[in-house]
């Protein structure tokens, strides 16, 4: 079943009492992918997911997984697509 922004619904439950539900590339919101592509020129797309509250279709946020330079990013965003922070995955 797919979800409204592309990607697989009933997604796994993590201990913040949301959900994540899998986002394809080409389902990100435009403000995602223009930021990633002005400030990760070249990137690597690996996946990403939205966050929802469980029992809602609420998305609380984005969190993109890319890799540019050889080193792996984990990218977030709010709901609306606000760059909120980055961090570098092992």
């Amino acid at each position: 079943v797919e979800g409204s922004k592309g990607g697989k619904k009933g997604g796994k439950q993590n201990s913040t009492n949301t959900t994540n539900t899998e986002v394809t590339q080409a389902n990100l919101l435009a403000s995602i992918t223009t930021y990633l592509n002005t400030n990760y020129v070249g990137y690597t797309f690996e996946n990403a997911y939205s966050k929802t509250t469980i029992g809602t279709t609420t998305i609380v946020n984005y969190d993109v997984n890319i890799t540019h330079n050889a080193i792996k990013y984990h990218v977030s965003f709010d709901a609306t697509g606000t760059f909120t922070g980055v961090r570098i995955r092992k």
